[in-house]
């Protein structure tokens, strides 16, 4: 991530600082009530760095809440939870102790790989799993051929799952003429997406999720944990409409 990827606004960091609401916030920089490295700022709209930036409000640095987020590139072969009863290899195999007691988002299939978010934010968790939030999930699926066009289009409608329709959602082909298939959904039922897939005689020969809401796998490793940077968790908490 490039130094100005990392740069929110001002305003958005004292709201997520839990200072006051970003339309107060504005307010307070505008009165002289705010500095950053020392220097009085007026202008709410300035972009910052909040990883080394210091922010003062009345004189007294702010930090957000500290909360624990951390991605991770779940291999496949590893259950997404913290311990398992018959022994098998497990995500909490891969977590530093160092790091803190966090617990998964959601799940990832066994034979599935790709972007895990672990938390202690316990709310947050909860907005990120309910439908009612609409946070969508972004996964290359590809199949053991190339999908109809038209079976795309009714999987992207909602189809009939367990007696009751599944969300609307995207099911596109990654390229022309391609077995890869980009799909997009805001619910999580299990193994939903080999399900639905399945309806059509697909078999899916690998899922890989990409992204969970504004956060994305990137350019991470198999195997491989990261804490989230100050402006993921802020974009984060802004898009589950939460302060911290």
């Amino acid at each position: 991530m490039s130094d100005a990827d990392k740069k929110i606004r001002l305003q958005l960091y004292l709201a997520r600082c839990g200072i006051a609401s970003r339309r107060r916030c504005e307010e307070i920089i505008k009165q002289g009530k705010v500095k950053v490295n020392g220097v009085v700022i007026k202008e709410p709209y300035l972009k910052i760095d909040p990883d080394s930036d210091k922010v003062e409000y009345l004189d007294t640095i702010v930090n957000p809440p500290s909360y624990l987020f951390y991605k991770m590139y779940k291999p496949v072969g590893y259950l997404t939870t913290m311990r398992d009863e018959r022994g098998r290899k497990t995500i909490a195999d891969l977590i530093p102790t160092e790091l803190g007691r966090v617990f998964p988002v959601g799940r990832l299939d066994l034979d599935s790989e790709g972007l895990v978010i672990l938390t202690n934010h316990g709310e947050a968790a909860n907005r990120m799993l309910h439908p009612r939030y609409h946070f969508q999930k972004e996964y290359q699926v590809k199949l053991d051929r190339i999908p109809n066009i038209k079976h795309l289009k009714e999987m992207s409608g909602g189809v009939i799952l367990d007696g009751k329709k599944t969300m609307p959602a995207a099911y596109e082909l990654s390229q022309p003429n391609s077995r890869v298939v980009r799909v997009i959904i805001m619910e999580g039922r299990k193994r939903q997406i080999k399900h639905v897939f399945g309806l059509y005689g697909y078999k899916v020969m690998k899922l890989k999720r990409i992204e969970m809401g504004p956060i994305k796998l990137g350019n991470m490793k198999i195997g491989e944990v990261r804490r989230f940077t100050l402006k993921e968790i802020i974009e984060l908490l802004g898009c589950l409409d939460l302060d911290g």
